[in-house]
């Protein structure tokens, strides 16, 4: 290679370099967003779960029956003998048992057709509502009869029989051998071949583990979190699914319907399957990473605070736990994180006498985000306070302006002005109102009852949408006012702070001796402590440097830098979080996930204000950057050591005691047993 070679690949690099270094934030935005789509996606789901049912119907309907008996052709051995019925494998679907109810499925068997069934062998299976229950096996399998003694393969009929409208996604029977018994359906509607049509999705591993054994050394992997609903992913889903289908949502309709219908996109996609209920929970979880980057970078003017924020928020673990299941918390901090930014944005801007409509579309897009969170959960309702706090905040600022002016006022132009300013307020008030009055609570949360109103009229026996929103809203207030029972997993408002308690969503069987496999509802340990540390910390500096005669200059910086995100910050972060100290009915700490965010955010700002205070140059660097690059590093180390516990990975008991067991004395009962 000759020297004009040599320098022109040197241009190259040196131009390349340049052009990463001036756009080193968007980089780092999309490599932070790559990497969390990576940690949110992993082993998410399958599509393993069986999809099609038969439901039983006691209604006399057409194609549906409250019996169906099927005929057991059994495999032969080596020896050309056949090998008898050890197990009978069930996966239940959506049921729709009612609340505070249990259906019974009776199980029996015959030598023929028209003979005698008997049930000694077998029995009966129950489902019931709650989750919390040995009986309620819904959405995933269910060993309901093993190691099944019946006098060898005389027996072949088998007749299932209820009296409540059960649906069974699949019935699988297993010989001796642990093979598949060909299974086909002599009485019953046609329909009932549904029963039968995935019977390959009841996979199995070898296990050396003697205390999960199903026969022949063989471990069945129907308790894995990849094939089967977990904590709420019981209720959601199913909801969401009979959205679809148009017919009354099954056990949740506790909560409004827009998080369900945007949960009903992924399912539409994919199936009902562990996949397709988790695929829109986890596209929310990266997207709103990229809304703490817009509000950081709003908050701080600064693309670099926007990506401090937003790595931050994503190494704080609690969004990994909520957005790798099937439920609607990633879909609410989301629109709770815009609500804000766009509020925020107004706030910074104002009202432009030349555009003035225009200059309120921030306020009117902050009001459209606050009605989808409270469409979502009605704790999104409490998203309000600090918006409306903050909105009035501006409205003093206004009238002090207008007060002053109002005082130096003469005739001609400065009369002018002061109409002009009460103009800005009148449309300020009047776009406020219907920001929050029309387009949060009427377009939208009335708006997406509207859009599933078949389900909710089923649900309700009415014709009339008005009379089933209204009866719905009964239910809510008289389920989130009624008595709760708590249970393992409720925690303490003043705990979720401090990671006091988290809220275990998985247990996994292990697959050998010495495995950890549960999956928490938690935030990051040393980021929640630098987070409380810093929201007192920055509380501290803020007044002591406004009470100091002489402040250092240092202190001065620091606090021009820190004072208003503070703020703003400790506005939103109050007004979600203190609330709660007034419920009285028990909690879970995955409340704490939209306040979380800008509990992350006093970190951010820390770390900006240091940024900007200390800037003596160190090698290519300065202190203050430095500082703040290894804060973000040891956050991500933190992110990664309890990254199996936010997912719900199998690791070795050792590497979970090393990895997170040090935080679990008193703190995490569940996750290791002590």
């Amino acid at each position: 290679m000759n020297s004009s070679s040599k320098k022109n690949n040197s241009t190259v690099y040196e131009t390349l370099w340049e052009l990463c270094k001036a756009n080193w934030q968007r980089i780092a935005l999309i490599a932070l967003l790559a990497v969390y789509t990576f940690f949110v996606f992993f082993k998410i789901g399958d599509f393993s779960m069986p999809y099609s049912s038969f439901r039983f119907n006691t209604a006399g309907k057409e194609e549906a029956a409250n019996e169906v008996i099927v005929e057991l052709t059994f495999n032969k051995d080596a020896g050309g003998k056949a090998v008898a019925l050890d197990s009978v494998w069930v996966h239940a679907g959506t049921t729709g048992v009612a609340k505070n109810t249990t259906a019974t499925v009776k199980f029996s068997y015959a030598a023929s057709i028209s003979g005698t069934y008997y049930t000694s062998a077998l029995g009966e299976l129950k489902f019931c509502d709650s989750s919390g229950s040995a009986n309620f096996r819904m959405q995933k399998w269910t060993n309901a009869f093993k190691d099944v003694s019946i006098n060898g393969t005389a027996y072949k009929y088998f007749k299932i029989t209820t009296t409540y409208g059960i649906a069974l996604n699949e019935l699988v029977f297993l010989d001796k051998n642990d093979q598949i018994i060909t299974a086909s359906v002599v009485a019953g509607p046609h329909s009932a071949a549904a029963l039968f049509d995935e019977q390959q999705k009841l996979t199995f591993i070898t296990s050396g583990d003697k205390k999960a054994i199903t026969g022949n050394g063989k471990l069945w992997a129907v308790n894995d979190r990849m094939n089967w609903g977990i904590f709420d992913e019981y209720y959601f889903p199913p909801a969401a699914q009979a959205y679809l289908d148009g017919t009354a949502p099954y056990i949740e309709y506790s909560h409004p319907p827009l998080g369900k219908i945007i949960l009903s996109a992924g399912i539409a996609m994919f199936g009902m399957n562990t996949f397709g209920m988790r695929f829109m929970p986890a596209v929310f979880a990266v997207l709103t990473v990229l809304a703490v980057y817009f509000l950081g970078k709003t908050l701080f003017s600064s693309k670099t605070g926007g990506v401090i924020f937003a790595l931050i928020y994503a190494a704080s673990g609690m969004q990994i736990s909520l957005g790798r299941i099937g439920t609607t918390d990633s879909f609410l901090v989301f629109f709770v994180v815009l609500a804000y930014q766009q509020m925020l944005t107004f706030l910074k801007n104002g009202i432009d006498d030349n555009k003035r409509l225009l200059s309120c579309v921030p306020l009117l897009f902050s009001g459209l985000c606050f009605g989808c969170a409270a469409s979502i959960k009605w704790s999104g309702i409490v998203t309000g306070v600090g918006l409306f706090i903050l909105f009035c905040l501006f409205l003093v600022k206004e009238i002090v302006t207008f007060v002053k002016q109002n005082k130096a006022c003469a005739e001609g132009e400065e009369a002018l002005s002061v109409a002009s300013l009460l103009i800005k307020l009148a449309i300020a008030c009047c776009v406020a109102g219907l920001a929050f009055i029309v387009l949060a609570f009427g377009l939208v949360y009335f708006g997406s009852f509207a859009v599933v109103g078949d389900s909710y009229r089923a649900l309700f026996k009415t014709e009339s949408i008005w009379e089933a929103f209204w009866e719905n809203q009964k239910y809510v207030l008289n389920f989130h006012t009624g008595n709760m029972k708590g249970d393992y997993n409720s925690s303490a408002w003043w705990g979720w702070l401090v990671n006091e308690h988290s809220t275990c969503f998985y247990k996994g069987d292990s697959y050998n001796d010495g495995v950890y496999n549960r999956m928490h509802c938690m935030g990051s340990m040393l980021v929640y402590l630098a987070s409380f540390v810093s929201m007192l910390f920055l509380g501290v500096q803020i007044l002591c440097t406004k009470l100091a005669k002489n402040p250092k200059q240092s202190d001065v910086t620091f606090t021009g830098t820190v004072e208003k995100p503070y703020y703003f910050l400790l506005i939103a972060f109050l007004g979600m979080y203190l609330p709660w100290a007034f419920v009285t009915r028990p909690m879970y700490n995955y409340t704490f996930l939209s306040p979380s965010v800008f509990y992350c955010g006093f970190l951010a700002t820390y770390l900006i204000g240091i940024m900007q205070t200390y800037r003596k140059p160190v090698k290519k660097t300065t202190v203050g950057n430095l500082i703040t690059f290894i804060m973000l590093g040891i956050c991500a180390v933190n992110f990664l050591m309890f990254y199996p516990a936010f997912a719900g990975i199998p690791v070795s008991e050792a590497a979970a005691a090393v990895l997170f067991g040090w935080s679990t004395l008193r703190t995490y009962p569940f996750m290791i047993p002590l």
